[in-house]
């Protein structure tokens, strides 16, 4: 080394490989020993949204409560928070007072506490009707 290089540099000044590899398998040990060390952190991780759908049953404006007849064995009650609570009707944001008895339901839920928060709830202003078949 007459060119006064450091250790593990290759003559243009980069890392070599084999100093790559010490380093990328020093800091995959670093981080197993974090995750070993803290378990609570990887529980801190937030939890991703379920889906529900179904048809709305009711709607109470005042308690801020959702109600769907589930179209599978998921939750029927839902807590809304304004204005975490995203609505969306047709794609566009939409206010809770346009949500009718009977309409068709997407619902955004996390489980909090012994709660369904609903995180998004989205809906068709009109459902087509089905066409006939004509022959």
């Amino acid at each position: 080394m007459s060119r006064g290089l450091a250790a593990g540099c290759s003559p243009a000044g980069f890392p070599t490989v084999s100093s790559q590899r010490f380093i990328m398998k020093n800091a995959i040990f670093l981080l197993l020993g974090i995750v070993a060390l803290n378990p609570a952190g990887l529980r801190a991780m937030p939890n991703p949204p379920h889906l529900a759908n179904g048809v709305v049953q009711s709607v109470d404006l005042e308690n801020l409560m959702l109600v769907i007849v589930p179209d599978d064995a998921g939750p029927r009650i839902f807590v809304i928070q304004v204005p975490r609570t995203r609505l969306r009707v047709d794609g566009k944001t939409a206010v809770l007072s346009q949500l009718r008895v009977g309409c068709p339901v997407r619902v955004y839920y996390k489980k909090e506490g012994g709660a369904f928060v609903a995180t998004e709830i989205s809906w068709k202003r009109s459902v087509p009707p089905p066409q006939p078949h004509g022959g």
